[in-house]
């Protein structure tokens, strides 16, 4: 797998220790954080996001109780 981001890299390692053992959820959310991190390189102000925890809650996968 490519090599994200240093703050999104943070993030996906948050969901491989919430989430262990969905592989193909961890694969999405690579492949998404993959994606992003151009933008985030490219736009410093977009950053923020990452620190703020708003692309980390996105990253929650959806559950059925």
């Amino acid at each position: 797998m490519p090599r994200l981001d240093e703050k999104l890299h943070a993030i996906y390692d948050q969901v491989l220790r919430r989430n262990p053992g969905e592989v193909e959820f961890h694969q999405a959310v690579h492949e998404v954080l993959d994606s992003l991190g151009p933008v985030v390189a490219k736009h410093p102000e977009y950053a923020e996001y990452a620190d703020g925890a708003v692309i980390s809650r996105l990253c929650e996968p959806e559950r059925q109780i």
